[in-house]
């Protein structure tokens, strides 16, 4: 009789975890919650995802990141983002790290990680804070809040007190400012460190004590002074130990100190912690510890293997797989054993491992295989999913398997082998040869078990196919399966067999993966790993041939391409070329034009006219072989053929000049346009009077309520979308023929997230004109302040050249120049443009007004070096100072500025800022019938001299984040502000400059919430200001509807001055020189001097002059201060040293010390000395020594010989000397 014991394990289609309160979400559910994913992950504490994997093709921009997270906060906290740092991992993904901040206060147990290919974020995940609502201004100073840190830890001596460890540091760092004295930094920390728990404002201290020893992080609350949380820095609550396990000898474990010799089976070190234990033979859960009263553990106990097992599975996943624990974030592993009395079984049950301890309480479950397929369960559970029925239930079992024996080779060497659970006494399952107990070795072969019967259709019995598939893949082997198919596969080893599978489960099965399925997905992830056509690639294929799933490794290399256009009008033209290739490892392609290149992907740009030939090598490796395609005049550049073009996702494209071709949306001929696009492309034909577009096919998702909101295509009467809007199209509005009324028409195209359809194609056929140019044109302004004019030529009749007269002796040669008048006055403006028929002519005189501001007037200053100079100037409005002509930032405004301490010349700049007065635009207030609404709506503007909307006011049906965006007319985003709004009425500065242009859009942006107030009643289209802008609808297109936005203030430029130059003068100090210091004897006079100033002071009593002379009796230092004609002044000091010079040549009339020269030899005669050691120093009259020597006096008379240098004449001295006598003599050479 065959004996069946049976794993259990938890699973779900949509998993949430009771330990970790984690949803995880895919496909639609996924993209309900967060447009755009296929995978998202929600923890209960909020409501930013833990976890999303976008779709493809609607990856997030990186640069978009810290906007998409706003969409997820619930309160009106100042959220931003910090970079900790990134990642390149082998795969060619960056890893980007960041914390979240709250007024720029970093959240600190907050991280979020953007996995990033090209630019764009394919997925993402970590734990951002979404109701953020604590106070960020501290009550309580950073000194208050140490004293409340120190008074928690109570140490009597700290490091920094050590000047010892102080210097040992500043050594260790080699930064002589390091110090161990702790510094608060101001964060937001959960209570008690746990993510669940309220954010507190804390200050943070890193302490390190000396007596008694410890290193802590402490968190004061900067409102209370309470402890909010504190982390041991020295990690010595773990400690390491051993372990005498009942299957597998000692081992080494880590376990708890919780001091006292008190120590359980619990530790930090691992992820969040590993944690083990014991039901007490009850089917509970109690907290339990299994504790030891030392960390050598020698007791019969299971706990101790479960302990073990979980800590080497957790190590193995890190160690060879680079992941923290199952769910990748640290996953605390908890295990219970001693469950229930003569329990013969072990489980996951989607929070916990629990074990039985067998028949008779003899036989616990806690060998390490059995350990690592149980944590298994639970790391299949965080990734793949699988379901735990029929075949996805069967791998389900079978990657426990894989992974738990994995870990037992890795561990056990020398007693682990393919038996499942044979440390208990008997086989659970054996890999190598599972038709031995009972189950398949091949794809519905001998023993396979029905997907409908028990067992949850066969999960326990058909996870024999993938472990046999995984045997072969380690061991290599040769045989015939059960259907008769010989096979040989050779071995790859543990670590890379383990890569592959571990990769099929963790990037690509899903909970309804079959044997199909991980036989697909495991060779793409050995393709991933190795690339295509290796070794690796052809024993994964061939161990699945051996097990019956699917053929045998066929090595192949198939070269092909395509690109999405072959043809152009004109050179030059870019060719994106697609590589189709199989299986190839490097690429040679030949374009047909010269150029070549050995990109995956190249694009290439023709030059010329012809048609050209393309050829792509395929060169798959010696295993893959090589496959060649020629195309023959594949790409053809005619001036005779119709022109094409592919409009981009988003962007604009290059602007068409033939006079007819056809336009596709991004999908081309055939495909369907993308979610989230924005493009647009101009068609200016030379010399068109006017342009026919001609729609051939249009299929472009219709809005709500017969409009165009969702996708759209938008066309404009001229070369931008400053142009008139024609109309805006899509299902509910279709378009058949447009034609413009100029030589130009611009087309938008926009879609949202949603549906994508078939898009269009349009043909464009220009009309050359029949007669000379009908000369217009405009100027953005007519009055003017800044002198700065934009005209824009609106001829009618395809002009081809433009001439230009400003009116001030300036003109242009380009169709819509931008002009900057230097002067005031009245200038007349003349176009002249021609087409090939003629030309025509439009003078319009005085239209352009110039009146600037006049530049102040200014007053400098001259300083000495390293002083601060006083500027001034004056003007008729507000003067803003700046540290460069051109640009920069307000460095001051007012009629003063001080400027920092100066060590060199220095020009600042000035300019006069005449303020325009705030002007009204829109409905007033909301007064009339209307609720809070929450749809996407805007209000539509037109501008038509330069302005700025200062504010507006805003009527909040709820407190929380609201993004306003300014839109141009085809939705591009042009300016955003991001503000927190209280419930009720606010003003919110917007400050958004506004060019000239129609059909400009104010509103919310689309990841925002909005629930603002919106009149139903009451509107009265148009709100205008004469001559700047106008409010002329909505986009509802409701006439008696006005949308969010109320009370505009909004004003014209300001007028400003050319900048006034403004220098300091900074004078350099003079170069007082004072004369050498010298040595006089007693009672003589020093005849000091100084140069470099024009007038001279001197310290000591000797006042002014250039000159002086002075007898000091003591040794005196003199300062001298000289100022020269622009009063700087400088310092220099001369020493004077005196000697006591009597009684050297005489004593009692007996001469005591004589010299004379003879030759270069000085010859000194000494007579009655104190006998002894002397010093003989010779010195010139810089106080320089020549000759310094020692000599011994033991004679009444007695005569010394100094030997010179050669010296210069002039005056020197001869110093004798010892402890008691000093003798000077003067003498000249």
């Amino acid at each position: 009789m065959k004996k069946i014991i049976l794993f259990f394990s938890v699973c779900s289609f949509f998993t949430i975890n009771a330990a970790t309160n984690t949803t995880v979400l895919y496909g639609n559910e996924a993209a309900k919650k967060v447009p755009n994913s296929e995978v998202v992950r929600f923890k209960e504490f909020t409501t930013v995802p833990n976890y999303v994997k976008f779709r493809k093709g609607n990856e997030l921009p990186l640069v978009k990141l810290e906007s998409w997270l706003t969409s997820f906060y619930t309160s009106d906290a100042n959220y931003g983002i910090k970079l900790l740092k990134k990642e390149t991992d082998k795969l060619g993904f960056t890893h980007y790290r960041y914390q979240q901040t709250v007024n720029n206060v970093p959240v600190e147990l907050s991280t979020i990680i953007a996995h990033v290919k090209n630019g764009l974020i394919e997925s993402v995940n970590g734990e951002f804070f979404s109701d953020v609502n604590n106070p960020v201004n501290p009550s309580l100073s950073e000194t208050g809040a140490l004293a409340k840190a120190l008074q928690s830890i109570g140490a009597t001596q700290y490091k920094w007190e050590i000047p010892t460890q102080e210097n040992l540091l500043k050594w260790e760092l080699d930064d002589a400012n390091a110090t161990y004295y702790p510094k608060g930094d101001l964060v937001l920390i959960n209570t008690n460190g746990d993510i669940k728990k309220e954010l507190i404002l804390a200050y943070k201290f890193n302490i390190y004590a000396e007596k008694p020893l410890s290193r802590r992080e402490i968190y004061v609350n900067a409102t209370t002074g309470a402890i909010v949380w504190e982390q041991n820095k020295i990690h010595e609550i773990d400690a390491l130990g051993t372990a005498t396990t009942l299957y597998s000898g000692t081992k080494p474990i880590t376990c708890d100190n919780q001091g006292g010799g008190n120590f359980r089976l619990q530790e930090t070190g691992r992820g969040n912690g590993i944690r083990t234990f014991t039901s007490g033979n009850t089917t509970g859960y109690p907290n339990t510890n299994i504790t030891n009263t030392s960390a050598t553990w020698v007791m019969t106990e299971a706990g101790l293997d479960a302990h073990w097992g979980a800590e080497m599975t957790y190590d193995y996943y890190l160690n060879q797989h680079g992941r923290n624990s199952i769910d990748n974030s640290g996953f605390q592993l908890d295990s219970w054993v001693h469950y229930d009395n003569n329990y013969g079984n072990a489980f996951w049950d989607g929070t916990r491992m629990t074990y039985g301890d067998g028949s008779g309480n003899s036989t616990p479950f806690t060998a390490i295989d059995i350990t690592g397929h149980e944590i298994t369960h639970g790391l299949t559970e965080n990734t793949a999913n699988l379901v735990y029925s029929a075949e996805s239930g069967a791998l389900n079992e079978s990657f426990s398997d894989i992974f738990g024996i994995s870990i037992d080779f890795i561990n056990r060497p020398g007693i682990a082998d393919w038996l499942l659970g044979d440390d208990l006494g008997f086989i659970i399952r054996n890999m190598e040869n599972p038709n031995s107990q009972g189950d398949p070795d091949t794809y519905f072969g001998t023993n396979w078990a029905s997907l409908s019967g028990g067992d949850n259709g066969g999960v326990h019995t058909n996870s024999g196919v993938q472990n046999f598939w995984f045997v072969l893949l380690v061991d290599g082997g040769v045989g015939t399966n059960d259907n008769g198919d010989a096979y040989t596969v050779n071995s790859l080893g543990l670590t890379v067999a383990g890569q592959v599978a571990f990769r099929n489960l963790t990037v690509y099965l899903t909970s309804a993966s079959e044997y199909a399925d991980s036989r697909f997905f495991s060779i793409q992830a050995a393709v991933d790993l190795f690339g295509g056509c290796t070794t690796q690639v052809q024993e994964v294929t061939n161990a699945w041939y051996a097990v019956g799933v699917g053929p045998i490794y066929s090595p192949v290399t198939i070269s092909d391409f395509d690109a999405p256009v072959l043809s152009s009008c004109s050179a030059p033209f870019t060719a994106n070329f697609n590589n189709l290739s199989v299986n190839g490892i490097s690429f040679n392609w030949d374009f047909g034009d010269g150029n070549t290149s050995t990109l995956t992907t190249p694009s290439n740009t023709y030059n010329s006219y012809g048609t050209f030939t393309v050829e792509l090598i395929t060169n798959g490796g010696p295993t893959c072989g090589i496959d060649t395609t020629t195309k023959i005049a594949y790409i053809t550049i005619d001036s005779n053929l119709a022109c094409i073009s592919i409009l981009p996702t988003n962007g604009t494209a290059s602007t068409q000049t033939a006079c007819a071709g056809t336009i596709y949306d991004s999908g081309g001929s055939s495909g369907q346009y993308g979610a989230n696009e924005d493009a647009q492309i101009t068609i200016s034909p030379a010399g068109a009077s006017t342009v026919d577009l001609t729609f051939i096919s249009f299929a472009v998702e219709p809005g709500t309520s017969g409009s165009c909101n969702y996708d759209y295509v938008k066309i404009y009467d001229g070369p931008t979308t400053a142009s008139p809007l024609i109309d805006t199209y899509c299902d509910n509005n279709v378009p058949t023929t447009v034609s413009s009324t100029v030589g130009s028409i611009t087309i938008v195209f926009h879609s949202d997230v949603g549906v994508e359809d078939n898009g269009f194609q349009v043909n464009w056929q220009c009309q050359l004109p029949n007669q000379v140019p009908t000369v217009n044109f405009v100027a953005d302004v007519v009055t003017t302040c800044t002198g700065v004019v934009n005209f824009t030529d609106i001829s009618n009749n395809g002009p081809t050249s433009w001439v230009w007269d400003f009116g001030d002796g300036n003109g242009s040669t380009q169709q819509n120049p931008s002009h900057t008048y230097t002067s005031n006055g009245l200038f007349t403006v003349q176009l002249t443009a021609t087409n090939g028929i003629g030309n025509g002519n439009l003078i319009k005189n005085n239209y352009i007004s110039v009146n600037m501001p006049t530049a102040p007037t200014i007053n400098g200053d001259a300083v000495c070096v390293n002083n601060f100079a006083n500027l001034s100037a004056n003007g008729v409005g507000t003067l803003n100072w700046y540290n460069v002509a051109i640009g920069g930032s307000i460095i001051n405004t007012g009629n003063t500025y001080v400027t920092p301490v100066l060590s060199t010349t220095t020009s600042y700049y000035v300019e006069d800022v005449i303020t325009s007065p705030l002007q009204n635009l829109g409905k007033p207030n909301n007064s009339g019938a209307g609720a809070n609404y929450n749809n996407n709506q805007h209000l539509i503007f037109d501008v038509f001299q330069p302005m700025e909307i200062i504010s507006v006011v805003v009527y909040s049906g709820a407190a929380g984040n609201r993004t306003i965006e300014l839109r141009n007319s085809g939705g591009v985003v042009l300016q955003t502000t991001t503000v927190n709004l209280p419930n009720g009425t606010s003003t919110v500065p917007l400050n958004f400059n506004v060019s000239p242009g129609t059909n400009y859009q104010l509103g919310v942006s689309a990841s925002s919430i909005i629930n603002m107030f919106r009149n139903s009643a009451g509107a009265a289209y148009p709100y205008s200001i004469s001559g700047l802008a106008s409010i002329t609808g909505n986009s509802a297109g409701a006439t008696s509807y006005y949308y969010f936005f109320y009370d505009w203030k909004v004003k014209e430029p300001d007028c400003v001055s050319a900048r006034s130059t403004v220098t300091a003068i900074v004078n350099a100090l003079p170069n007082v020189v004072a004369s050498n210091d010298t040595i006089i004897c007693s009672g003589d006079a020093a005849n000091l001097s100084a140069t470099g100033a024009s007038t001279y002071m001197w310290d000591n009593g000797l006042g002014a002059g250039q000159n002086q002379t002075p007898s000091p009796i003591v040794n005196t230092t003199y300062t001298v201060t000289g100022t020269d004609v622009n009063l700087c002044v400088n310092t220099d000091v001369v020493n004077v040293a005196v000697s006591i010079c009597t009684t050297i040549d005489e004593l009692a009339g007996t001469p005591q010390v004589t010299s004379f020269m003879n030759d270069n030899t000085i010859v000194l005669g000494l007579t009655n000395l104190e006998k002894g050691s002397y010093s003989v120093m010779l010195l010139n009259s810089l106080g320089q020594v020549v000759v310094n020597k020692q000599i011994i006096i033991s004679l009444y008379q007695q005569t010394e010989l100094i030997n010179l240098p050669t010296m210069a004449k002039g005056m020197y001295y001869i110093k004798l000397y010892n402890e008691v006598d000093n003798y000077l003599i003067k003498m000249v050479r």
